[in-house]
C-alpha cells in the first residue's frame, strides 16, 4: 500500500475483500495490515526473522492506494 510519505517504505497488507461503494462509485478493499517489527511498541528483538512482519490490524482502503503486488509466507 502507498504511505502517505513519499520517502517512507512501502506499507504490507493482505487483501481480505473487495466491494464497491454505491454513494461515491468507489472500489474499496478491507485490508490486513501487516507491520515490520521495528514499527511496533515493542520494537525489534533478537529473535525475529530479517524479513518477518507481523500482523493484528485491520481496516478499510481505497484500491487507488494499492501499489503492487507481494508474497507474504506463514510458518505452521
Amino acid at each position: 500500500m502507498r504511505p502517505a510519505d513519499s520517502d517512507a517504505p512501502s506499507y504490507i497488507a493482505k487483501v481480505e475483500k473487495l466491494m464497491a461503494n454505491d454513494e461515491n462509485s468507489e472500489t474499496m478493499v478491507r485490508v490486513r495490515w501487516y507491520y515490520r517489527p521495528e514499527d511496533t511498541v515493542e520494537g525489534r528483538g533478537t529473535f525475529h526473522g530479517v524479513m518477518e512482519i507481523l500482523s493484528n490490524d485491520y481496516d478499510m482502503q481505497s484500491t487507488q492506494a494499492i501499489q503492487g503486488k507481494c508474497v507474504v509466507h506463514t510458518l505452521q
